[in-house]
């Protein structure tokens, strides 16, 4: 498994006798859009509506600090403003209504904007099984200010750069086909109201794809950075190494990490702007490199 591919890790002392109904159903052909959660069939279950106690909630304008836990009754999700970062509130629970008794798995990200939490949800069973961490997430967006949370999309992937949330509100959300990982389809969603902007199916294994404006985004394929736009995947740059943690800045690039398995310890930061061949921009050892967006890039 290469860098750029790496999932949430689970422990689950959890003896399951007879199998368990499957989370993911497979499918083939077209990607389908969320509408909205009445019309479309892939939308994630709605959970129970939170109570609202709007003392609690934060403007989006703050910096926000985002944390979320699981157990057998949801995911739940707390922020707090970076100026007071002891001070956490409670924001919302995803507990998709499944019938399932096992403790809940997650991983979030914040739009650009600072408006929406964006999650991905699943029991953690899911994560020990091939076809579910290929397509066997619940996406949804929680306002920030309001703690409505809306559904976007089920059977999404595990994998660890999904959601991945861009300069605005927003968010990038991948499906494997397959358990091998591929075909691969990437949605684009907006965040504040869940209804999909555009779609991209591609043959190969996709990761780390990031919108970069609301109908665009970027992708690698190990070497290959790839153009996700006007419905279609084209090669944008060559690699020296696999990419991975591709973050979207304000001029219309993106900033992205490469590695390889001949030098592991090594993280090399490279800056991608449409048109121009990527920069190397630092360099650092794989544990301690990362790259973070901030506030709208």
């Amino acid at each position: 498994m290469s860098r750029a591919h790496t999932w949430w890790l689970v422990i689950v002392p959890i003896v399951v006798m007879g199998g368990l109904p499957p989370l993911a159903s497979t499918g083939a052909g077209a990607a389908s859009l969320p509408t909205s959660q009445a019309s479309n069939p892939l939308a994630a279950p709605a959970p129970a509506a939170p109570e609202v106690t709007p003392d609690r909630f934060l403007s989006p304008s703050a910096d926000l600090l985002v944390n979320g836990t699981g157990d057998v009754n949801g995911y739940h999700i707390s922020v707090a403003d970076a100026r007071n970062p002891s001070v956490w509130l409670p924001l919302a629970t995803l507990d998709p209504p499944l019938g399932y008794d096992f403790s809940w798995i997650g991983q979030q990200c914040v739009t650009g904007d600072g408006a929406y939490v964006v999650a991905t949800v699943a029991p953690s069973v899911a994560a020990t099984e091939p076809a579910d961490r290929a397509e066997g997430g619940f996406a949804y967006s929680i306002s920030v200010s309001t703690g409505q949370v809306i559904p976007l999309l089920s059977n999404v992937t595990l994998a660890s750069f999904s959601p991945a949330c861009g300069l605005g509100d927003t968010v990038a959300l991948t499906r494997y086909l397959t358990e091998d990982d591929s075909p691969t389809q990437v949605f684009l969603v907006n965040a504040a109201t869940g209804v999909g902007t555009t779609s991209f199916n591609d043959n190969g294994e996709l990761t780390s794809a990031v919108p970069l404006t609301s109908d665009t985004a970027l992708a690698v394929n190990g070497r290959q950075l790839v153009s996700l736009a006007h419905g279609s995947a084209t090669a944008a740059a060559t690699l020296d190494e696999d990419g991975y943690d591709i973050v979207p800045d304000s001029s219309g690039g993106a900033d992205l990490l490469t590695a390889s398995l001949a030098n592991p310890t090594t993280a090399e930061v490279w800056k991608w702007q449409p048109a121009s061949a990527p920069s190397l921009i630092g360099r650092g050892t794989v544990d301690a490199t990362t790259v973070a967006m901030g506030r709208s890039g």
